[in-house]
């Protein structure tokens, strides 16, 4: 729920969220059925049966996804109330980047602690442009400071344009 929240808040309000529930067994689809009714903005796409995979869940939901960006947060993450608003502005402004990423942390409810592999901003990928602070990356120093940090290259904390994925045929 907190994930949900912290996308309601946002302070840029033209978004459309796209929930995929995959076969859960528990009460997800009804609070979150709950969460989103009457807000047009969200809608929810249920798999009757697991499918063994979260590609399959993404995928499906990439596959119905209309919007000029494109992002996503697994169930246990939570967006700042600005970050959609300073996403798309940065994408305004650099037009001919494809990916936006921002600072990423991790950290513990119980006691705020902010990871210190985290506290860095995730760079770019060939083309693409890191942000806080604003650093191009080459694909070499890219694979770099990602192993070095540990952190999977996912557009999981950042804004993609959505064209990229359809110009490149690229799905999970």
């Amino acid at each position: 729920l907190d994930c949900l929240q912290s996308i309601k808040a946002q302070t840029y309000e033209n978004f459309k969220v796209i929930v995929v529930d995959d076969g859960s067994t528990d009460k997800t689809v009804d609070v979150v059925k709950n969460f989103i009714d009457g807000d047009p903005r969200f809608s929810l796409v249920i798999h009757e049966k697991n499918t063994g995979s979260q590609v399959k869940a993404l995928a499906h939901g990439f596959n119905q996804c209309s919007s000029e960006f494109v992002t996503w947060l697994g169930s246990d993450d939570t967006y700042r109330e600005d970050a959609f608003e300073k996403l798309v502005a940065e994408h305004r402004r650099l037009r001919n980047k494809d990916f936006i990423s921002y600072n990423m942390y991790m950290w513990d409810p119980t006691n705020s602690h902010v990871c210190g592999y985290c506290n860095n901003s995730w760079p770019g990928l060939g083309g693409f442009q890191s942000w806080n602070p604003q650093k191009p990356h080459d694909q070499k120093s890219f694979v770099k400071i990602v192993y070095e940090y540990l952190v999977p290259p996912i557009p999981l904390n950042g804004l993609w344009r959505t064209h990229f994925f359809r110009q490149k045929k690229l799905s999970w």
